[in-house]
């Protein structure tokens, strides 16, 4: 068995990787991006050709959650109570008015020709 196994190793080497290696490949492949995920984050808003991405909002998010905690000292407060209390006080629809209020600026800033600057 062994003489065999030995003469043939070529072919049998072939159907170990066809039979393992590929399979293996495609169920443990390479994801497409670090997350596994798509580069591009899909679209929240759309105004025009601007496009207001669920990242960029996660990420303004983030930011107003660490805001609130950092100025009312509350840096121990879970996410969640935070949120609640951005819901209550009705910061979210402020943040994503804002973002909104962004996206046409920057629609009607293209279509005016006109260049504003932060300062």
């Amino acid at each position: 068995m062994q003489d065999f196994i030995r003469k043939h190793r070529v072919v049998f080497g072939v159907i170990i990787f066809l039979f393992i290696g590929i399979p293996m490949a495609f169920f443990f492949g390479m994801p497409s991006s670090p997350a596994g995920r798509d580069d591009q984050s899909p679209p929240l808003i759309t105004v025009n050709d601007e496009v207001v991405t669920a990242q960029e909002f996660n990420e303004n998010l983030n930011g107003l959650i660490k805001r609130v905690r950092a100025q009312q000292g509350q840096e121990e407060a879970t996410t969640e109570q935070v949120m609640a209390q951005l819901l209550g006080e009705g910061s979210l629809h402020q943040l994503l008015t804002s973002m909104i209020s962004g996206a046409v600026i920057s629609v009607q800033e293209k279509a005016s020709g006109l260049k504003f600057s932060d300062e």
